[in-house]
């Protein structure tokens, strides 16, 4: 639902009730589609609702699912963590889905980009608005309203206090700047980022 933000939890609420009113033109069993509701530091909880469906298998220790038959690993950690997990994956070429931030620094990014194409290996961010309809709109009529000279871009999240585990300008900020990487098929050449409470 949207990193645990109520609206987005509300949408993904009602998203789920048109969804499930639709699975038999798509053939899909009513058992195989669930909606709950499961925080990032419920680690257990994630595993028990995943564990629910046979054929997704869930590893609480790293050399087993690097290990396993999957060709793709999705890395859901704390930040921290990230490089480490990822570059694992990586190493027993696997393919990998990692939760945004991408890593802690900017050079442990690269590393994991570098290490990915290294190997011809897939390696994917979650970064989800990119899929609003709103950002899809954008995108397409970007190109009909002329040469940007510039962009400013505000981002309010809600009072609930940003992630310990990257900080606001990592965890949130990323999220206008991948919005602008995709909308306009650029990379920023500047940015410049100020903290406010």
């Amino acid at each position: 639902g949207g990193c645990h933000y109520e609206e987005g939890n509300y949408k993904a609420m009602r998203r789920f009730y048109l969804l499930s009113k639709m699975l038999d033109q798509y053939g899909i069993e009513k058992e195989r589609f669930k909606l709950e509701w499961v925080s990032a530091a419920e680690g257990a909880k994630f595993a028990e609702v995943v564990n629910e469906f046979p054929d997704i298998p869930v590893y609480d220790k790293l050399e087993k699912a690097i290990s396993s038959k999957e060709d793709l690993l999705m890395v859901c950690s704390p930040a921290p963590f990230h490089l480490e997990l990822a570059s694992r994956a990586l190493d027993h070429l696997k393919h990998v889905f990692i939760e945004k931030p991408i890593a802690s620094k900017s050079k442990q990014s690269k590393e994991l980009v570098d290490l990915s194409h290294s190997k011809n290996l897939i390696l994917s961010v979650g970064y989800l608005f990119r899929f609003n309809n709103s950002i899809k709109r954008i995108k397409d009529i970007i190109k009909e309203i002329g040469e940007i000279q510039y962009i400013n871009c505000r981002y309010i999240h809600s009072t609930k206090p940003p992630r310990k585990d990257s900080g606001v300008i990592i965890n949130l900020g990323i999220h206008p700047l991948d919005i602008l990487n995709f909308i306009t098929g650029k990379r920023p050449i500047k940015v410049f980022a100020k903290k406010k409470n």
